[in-house]
């Protein structure tokens, strides 16, 4: 198979290919471990290539939704029982997956190929993934540029055209800000409209499980395919749909203008599509957001860590866990029973103050990030003696736009709407209101139709190599 030719089909494409008989499963999975071969040294991207895809035995690629597509899965989140899952870590390295989790099985018993694993920021911490473990993650777009975090390997990969969808996970924009830094697309889910099986939801309600596509089309497929069934029975509203935008940084980190930009005339095509359109933001308190961000997420990371320190027989401290990671897993030995719970409080405070906003509002558009992605020497990865101030600044200052909707579980996707004057692919953040994902889904049609960028092409990507060579 021309590798030109792969890189070209989404996985609609190369599903009906191969339901057609014009593919064979074993074509398309040669062809994207030779783009993987081809495209990853320049992006870091994948950290495991199987010897031979993982499938499900007895699946006829004739009934298959999804009949021979490649995917990847993220280095944390959900597993396969065997396959490696180290979180990005030295602390977790040689550690593989106990279970199935439900996502996985789903994917490959509708004929999906696994061919193996992508990078990770270090237990999903941060939104810059260069791990001493795996090395950096670049955008394919500058290889002097972060593809952000932490599903980076999963972005890069996709829009490389390594492979056309790839599961990621996002606890606090970590679908959503690597889609942005690498121009492709990134849904997170309503809250539950993923299972999360066998798993315990030991994240507090903030994470979801998902994947990264190039096609509305993909995602809508993959949506259908994985969510619970109340996730897609709501409908529309009747009326004039009601947006707001907002490009302001609600934690007060500066914001790029060309970014802003780029989601203002986002929000005048919707209302250019029939929408009113204005001005407006959620009212709710960031202070009380990123304290509760900070409570919660420390003591799940430290439970994380202390549990993966005892499958390994390893001790946490600097020779296994990145300066960030550890100075985390520091602040969190200070916090107890009685911070958990005024967390938890100030949670629900900030729930109700954004579920407010989407009693008026059907939608609200902002840019995915506040700035362009980070080059390697800009970007912040923290410090091992950053105490909670420190740590809720750096989480703010790519998240500030995301964050909020894993804490309210709306459902957020970020479209690649835009293109700095360098050449940086740009994401405009759509959020509606819970279990609006067909709405969502249904404006992110007509983004694709009014600003393609399917046919873009990063510079590294595997047609342009396979075409030099």
């Amino acid at each position: 198979m021309d590798l030109t030719e792969y890189a070209a089909l989404d996985a609609t494409a190369i599903a009906e290919a191969v339901s057609g008989g014009e593919l064979s499963p074993g074509e398309v999975a040669a062809a994207a471990c030779r783009a993987i071969a081809l495209a990853d040294p320049a992006v870091g991207a994948v950290i495991e290539l199987f010897d031979a895809p993982l499938t499900t035995p007895g699946v006829r690629t004739t009934d298959a939704v999804l009949a021979g597509v490649p995917f990847l899965i993220k280095d944390i989140g959900a597993t396969l029982r065997g396959v490696g899952s180290e979180a990005g870590s030295r602390l977790a390295a040689g550690l593989t997956g106990e279970r199935d989790s439900q996502l996985v099985r789903t994917l490959l018993r509708a004929g999906m190929q696994l061919l193996g694993r992508s990078a990770t920021s270090e237990f999903a911490l941060l939104t810059h993934t260069d791990t001493a473990l795996h090395g950096p993650t670049r955008t394919p777009w500058n290889s002097a540029h972060s593809a952000g975090g932490s599903s980076a390997g999963a972005a890069a990969a996709v829009a490389a055209g390594m492979v056309p969808v790839a599961h990621g996970n996002d606890g606090g924009g970590s679908l959503r800000i690597p889609a942005s830094a690498c121009g492709v697309i990134g849904l997170k889910p309503s809250r539950g409209s993923i299972s999360l099986r066998p798993y315990s939801d030991v994240g507090f309600g903030w994470v979801n499980e998902f994947m990264v596509t190039r096609t509305v089309r993909d995602t809508a497929a993959l949506f259908s395919l994985l969510a619970e069934p109340r996730a897609t029975a709501q409908t529309p509203p009747v009326r004039r749909p009601r947006v707001g935008y907002w490009v302001h940084p609600w934690s007060g980190v500066d914001g790029s203008s060309e970014v802003a930009d780029v989601a203002g005339a986002a929000a005048s095509m919707l209302g250019e599509w029939g929408a009113t359109v204005s001005e407006s933001s959620p009212r709710f308190s960031w202070e009380a957001f990123a304290e509760a961000q900070f409570v919660l997420f420390a003591v799940l990371h430290r439970y994380s860590v202390d549990m993966t320190a005892t499958a390994t027989g390893r001790t946490p401290g600097p020779d296994n866990l990145e300066p960030h990671t550890l100075a985390v897993y520091h602040a969190a030995r200070h916090l107890d029973a009685s911070s958990v719970l005024r967390a938890l409080e100030l949670a629900d405070l900030v729930r109700e103050q954004l579920a407010v906003f989407f009693d008026d509002f059907d939608m609200l558009i902002t840019p995915t990030m506040p700035q362009l992605p980070d080059t390697f020497e800009q970007a912040a990865v923290g410090r091992l003696d950053d105490g909670p101030d420190e740590i809720k600044q750096l989480w703010a200052s790519r998240g500030t736009f995301t964050d909020p909707f894993n804490l309210s579980g709306n459902p957020a996707i970020s479209l690649p709407l835009g293109q700095s004057s360098t050449g940086l692919p740009i994401g405009v953040q759509l959020v509606g209101r819970l279990a609006s994902e067909p709405s969502l889904l249904g404006y992110a049609r007509r983004f694709e139709q009014a600003l393609p960028w399917d046919a873009r092409r990063p510079p590294v990507h595997v047609s342009t190599i396979a075409g030099a060579i």
